[in-house]
């Protein structure tokens, strides 16, 4: 019983101080983009995000995509999830504002710069990145893995990726009704 309880009693402390320096982050990462300028509206062209934050994305999306340097498939991811994220609830909008001014403005917390992420080199960024991947603080993994995986998602949903993972596309084609 002592022992059940003991890990129960470790396993609450470690909900609160994940969820502590969550919502710590998550909040300082909000400040920083209303102390940054934040969001003034969708720039030009875009549904959602604002030019900041799609330099963000496209930094992000360069990092972590596969050829993504030479250009191709990987650089209209931004804009797809610029449009998906343009119809989600409020709530999600607002966090992955957040998400972005703290993938965006962290170097200066967890990288010891005083330059943005998207002014880091393609090297810096993918370290950066890595670390954000091996990180302690659950929260910044898992928010790592979400921008991660919607990037990834609206990569390989373009047709011209889909020779490099050997797909062939939809198996039933033009059937008619």
């Amino acid at each position: 019983m002592t022992r059940w309880l003991n890990d129960s009693i470790a396993c609450r402390r470690d909900f609160l101080k994940t969820s502590l320096s969550g919502t710590m982050l998550l909040g300082s990462a909000g400040l920083l983009s209303r102390s940054t300028g934040g969001p003034t509206g969708p720039a030009p062209g875009l549904m959602f995000f604002s030019s900041r934050e799609l330099k963000t994305l496209t930094a992000f999306s360069e990092a972590v995509l596969p050829g993504a340097e030479t250009g191709g498939a990987a650089q209209d991811v931004p804009l797809h999830i610029d449009r998906e994220v343009n119809h989600w609830k409020t709530r999600s909008q607002s966090q992955i504002r957040s998400l972005l001014a703290l993938v965006e403005n962290g170097t200066r917390y967890f990288f010891f710069s005083w330059r943005l992420f998207s002014e880091l080199s393609l090297d810096e960024q993918q370290r950066y990145l890595l670390e954000w991947e091996n990180s302690t603080i659950d929260l910044r993994r898992q928010a790592y893995q979400a921008l991660r995986m919607m990037a990834f998602f609206y990569y390989y949903a373009q047709d011209a990726t889909w020779p490099s993972i050997g797909y062939e596309g939809p198996w039933i084609r033009g059937l008619s009704h």
